[in-house]
């Protein structure tokens, strides 16, 4: 979670000299340990520390998403380790008190922790909530409450020195040279390819092959003895960003021994991206023959077989010189509810140009895969210029302004 925080750190530190904007720590440290009397109120200078620091940036760095209490937890046990005496435990104490599931932590010590020792499940007496509480689906989700001691310490106040950075400091000629950015992973819970080798979910290869059976690892059909066909590696790739949640979930079934998550674990997963999108109009198999027919059919004998005229599409395909699909509209509604509380909704639209490739697309399509596919998008503006950095000296140059537009 820390790389675009810090880019964003960093430029705010670096302009804000110029608007009087203090940097995030600095902020958050005043926010926390300010004192409640308004006329004295972040006027007092105190040493507040690497420990603190992390304190109270453990809540507030959401920059790349939120984090679920029970990793919070984890984390702030990571950090208070090595502290013989409990000062910084006392410190943690002054600032958060999380409510969850005190039991669902392990090894982790809780003594002297800011961690009650109330159980949400027990308390709303729900068979849902709260049942699998280090790694919460749609199905079952996790219900936590996380109590901030002090009252200016607040989710709306973590950012407002990028926010009057951005509203006040961002020259015309920077937000000009900005191009809108959209990135779309599509996340099924199948493998890639079967254990017969075929290709299986959809993806790029499959819109060029097929459900082709394509060399697996270990048959020597790859490059300098490299295992697996080049065929084989690009179907079988799956993006980081999704294998990551996968893993941590994976281990988490392992330490709990939840048979029913690791058997719906065990399916592994599949994902595909732009290219779907965006792969170059000429990238079709335009060298593939298709007829309707069986793949393979017999001869007059009784033992032989021949190859047929069939192939490895569920049907033929009708113009092969069309590419596969175009992203046409993407519209993101947000509601606001109650409190700094919004509800956000998406609306994507998606153009199939074959009709004849609809069992290409079953995961948009069939129902019992619909409801499992799940897709990761990130959008918003992209600067070409994003070269803000800091030396080893501590001295910083490049183009801030891009640099921030781009976290």
């Amino acid at each position: 979670m820390a790389y675009i925080d810090d880019k964003l750190s960093l430029v705010v530190e670096a302009l804000g000299r110029y608007f009087s904007i203090v940097s995030k720590e600095e902020f958050m440290a005043a926010l926390a340990w300010g004192g409640d009397d308004p006329g004295t109120f972040g006027t007092d200078e105190f040493d507040n520390g690497d420990v603190l620091d992390k304190l109270v940036r453990l809540l507030m760095n959401t920059t790349e998403g939120g984090v679920i209490q029970n990793d919070i937890v984890g984390e702030l046990n990571d950090l208070l380790t090595g502290d013989p005496d409990g000062l910084d435990k006392e410190a943690a104490a002054t600032l958060y008190k999380f409510v969850g599931e005190p039991e669902s932590f392990g090894t982790i010590d809780l003594d002297g922790m800011p961690v009650s020792s109330v159980s949400i499940k027990e308390m709303v007496g729900g068979e849902w909530i709260n049942q699998v509480f280090a790694s919460p689906e749609k199905a079952t989700p996790n219900l936590t409450a996380t109590c901030i001691y002090p009252v200016r310490l607040t989710p709306s106040n973590r950012d407002t020195g990028a926010v009057a950075l951005f509203m006040n400091a961002i020259p015309t000629l920077e937000f000009s040279r900005c191009v809108p950015y959209l990135d779309i992973v599509l996340i099924t819970p199948n493998k890639p390819v079967s254990d017969d080798g075929r290709i299986q979910t959809m993806s790029l290869m499959q819109f060029l092959l097929g459900q082709a059976q394509i060399e697996p690892a270990g048959s020597g059909g790859g490059y300098d003895g490299d295992p697996g066909s080049v065929n084989y590696q690009l179907a079988s790739a799956v993006a980081m960003d999704a294998i990551g949640d996968w893993v941590e979930k994976q281990e988490t079934a392992l330490a709990s021994g939840d048979e029913e998550l690791m058997a719906e674990l065990e399916a592994g997963i599949s994902t595909a991206g732009m290219e779907l999108f965006t792969a170059p109009q000429t990238l079709v198999p335009m060298d593939e023959m298709y007829e309707n027919y069986d793949s393979t059919q017999g001869d007059d004998t009784e033992t032989d077989e021949v190859e047929g005229t069939g192939g490895t599409r569920g049907a033929p395909i009708i113009d092969r010189t069309r590419p596969f699909m175009s992203l046409g509209d993407f519209n993101i509604t947000v509601t606001p509810s109650r409190g700094m509380m919004s509800h956000k909704t998406a609306d994507l639209s998606l153009t199939l140009h074959d009709r004849s490739r609809l069992t290409e697309i079953a995961e948009f399509v069939k129902p019992d895969l619909y409801g499992r596919t799940e897709m990761m998008i990130t959008y918003g503006w992209s600067h070409p210029d994003d070269s803000a950095a800091r030396a080893e000296d501590g001295t910083m140059s490049g183009n801030f302004f891009g640099t921030y537009l781009n976290a």
